[in-house]
């Protein structure tokens, strides 16, 4: 205790001293030559701050006598121990957190990426052919809108020649969407890979779309679809179709005087009733029915079915009401396919039947497809309706 006395209060006799040589005394001769620069600028007077010599001995006079505070507490050393760690994490998060490096230079203002870019122009003709003007609705018409939630954006559709009010172009039963970013297929050829079997039902069956191989798919190609589904999504539609199963009719020649038969998909366990030619195929609650019906015509021609396709069409005494009609192509297959309301159905136990049905010449047949169920529930069953009617074959 005396030694650390002794050696305070000789600290505390430390005086600081500085030796600044005098300016030698010279004579000055009357015209002696000037006095050096360099010795002039020392008699000029002190600038007004601190010397880099000054500011120095000040803090070395001050650090030492922190250090002779500091070694007589050893608490003291552990608490600036912890304040430097706490001012590292502290400073680490901070650094961080900040999007910006940490910097005392101003740092020039950021662009504003927060706004939608500006929409792809659509050209004129592609309006046109789809929607029917070029100034149509922005809502429905627009660059970046999805109307049948298949996946791609209508400046999407336009680059790869897609139908932007259809949800499946090539009718196979994989949105087109799908078809691009989850199996690689291509959306508007039905059999990819030209080995006879279209693209959704080859994925149905557990085979790939993309190779003509009588090999199921390996384990790798499975995960890759899905893990391309899970980065994409799987549109509602192709899930449908997935779960869906072939079915074929089977019309007596005897009694219906043709062999022509038609195919489409159907949900798997629904009931299935047989007529003479008709089949109908119902949900077990029999909310949703799907009627395929062989007409006598026989043989039929395009003036048969334009005179029955009026007559599906015509709702008498309002009985019901055509919410719109279009034509579908699917392969060599020409459908007319229509929408309609009908109230008070009584033939088929249902009040206001909402449905929608397809006739269409084969082979010098006329077949009718039809796809209804309670109105009520028709926001439910419309997306399974139109898969089922781009099943037919």
């Amino acid at each position: 205790m005396q030694d650390q006395d002794k050696n305070s209060n000789e600290f505390n006799k430390i005086k600081l001293v500085f030796d600044v040589p005098d300016a030698p005394t010279q004579a000055v001769a009357t015209g002696a030559p000037p006095r050096p620069a360099a010795r002039q600028r020392e008699t000029m007077p002190r600038q007004k701050g601190f010397s880099q010599s000054s500011v120095w001995l000040a803090f070395r006079s001050f650090a030492i006598r922190v250090s002779e505070r500091v070694l007589k507490n050893k608490k003291l050393i552990l608490a600036a121990v912890g304040v430097v760690i706490v001012g590292a994490v502290v400073v680490f998060f901070v650094s961080k957190k900040s999007d910006r490096p940490i910097t005392t230079e101003s740092q020039p203002p950021q662009a504003d990426n927060s706004s939608t870019p500006p929409e792809p122009p659509l050209p004129d003709e592609w309006l046109v052919k789809y929607f029917g003007t070029k100034d149509c609705d922005k809502n429905i018409c627009g660059a970046n809108i999805d109307i049948e939630a298949d996946g791609l954006k209508n400046h999407q559709e336009l680059e790869y020649a897609t139908d932007p009010k259809n949800f499946d172009s090539d009718f196979d039963g994989i949105t087109d969407g799908d078809e691009i970013f989850v199996y690689d297929s291509d959306p508007v050829v039905a059999d990819t890979d030209g080995d006879g079997f279209e693209d959704g039902n080859e994925l149905r069956n557990g085979y790939s779309p993309t190779l003509a191989s009588s090999a199921k798919l390996s384990a790798l190609e499975k995960q890759v679809f899905e893990d391309n589904a899970a980065d994409h999504g799987l549109a509602k539609q192709t899930k449908i179709f997935l779960n869906l199963e072939s079915y074929r009719t089977n019309f007596a020649t005897a009694t219906t005087g043709s062999s022509e038969q038609i195919s489409l998909s159907i949900p798997d366990g629904w009931l299935v009733t047989k007529t003479q030619a008709l089949d109908l195929i119902e949900q077990e609650d029999k909310r949703l029915k799907v009627a395929v019906t062989l007409l006598p015509y026989n043989p039929a021609t395009q003036a048969d079915l334009e005179t029955f396709w009026k007559t599906v069409t015509s709702f008498p005494n309002d009985s019901g009401r055509d919410l719109g009609s279009t034509a579908l192509r699917i392969g060599a297959l020409h459908l007319r396919v229509n929408e309609y309301l009908n109230f008070a159905d009584q033939s088929i136990s249902l009040v206001h039947t909402h449905g929608i049905r397809a006739a269409f010449l084969k082979n010098g047949r006329i077949f009718d497809v039809a796809v209804f169920g309670d109105d009520e529930r028709w926001a439910e069953f419309s997306d399974l309706a139109r898969v089922i009617l781009n099943s037919i074959r």
